[in-house]
């Protein structure tokens, strides 16, 4: 018989990451430049991060806070992808983005730095995220189970 192999620590740490909702990612990043980047944040911006000549002539000047909301828009929808798979992980990742919702709720209320648009719109992503996820779960497991097939009253 085969002996099971020992996790080790950069296996364990990649497992309970891996059980995080995508949305920590950009909320973590905004935590780290508020905290240690730009003197007001990430609001601050900087000028446009990226500059890219187009045919019309115009040039598309993308800045750090479009960088950062298609980054959420990104992770919003991994999550949602994520909430259709049938398995223990997709609920607590689901769970995972209820409370990511609330703690960015108390930190956007409570902690200097956190109290802009920007991150406002993490959060209503974050609440956006668990309650579509949630439907999309109970709609999906009402399906494998079969409650959603039985005929209502005066239907044949």
């Amino acid at each position: 018989m085969a002996e099971a192999k020992p996790e080790g620590v950069m296996e364990r740490l990649w497992a309970i990451l891996g059980r995080l909702p995508a949305l920590s990612w950009p909320v973590l990043f905004y935590a780290l430049i508020n905290l240690f980047g730009y003197p007001n944040g990430i609001v601050s911006g900087g000028g446009p991060a990226l500059a890219l000549p187009l045919p019309s002539g115009d040039t598309l000047r993308i800045g750090i806070q479009q960088i950062y909301l298609l980054s959420v828009l990104a992770a919003a929808a991994i999550d949602l992808l994520v909430a259709a798979l049938p398995s223990p992980a997709s609920l607590a990742r689901l769970v995972g983005a209820g409370l990511l919702g609330t703690v960015g709720l108390i930190l956007m209320l409570l902690v200097k730095g956190f109290g802009d648009a920007l991150f406002l719109l993490v959060v209503v992503a974050s609440f956006t995220t668990f309650a579509v996820g949630a439907a999309i779960a109970t709609t999906s497991a009402r399906r494998d189970v079969g409650v959603a097939s039985t005929p209502r009253e005066g239907e044949a």
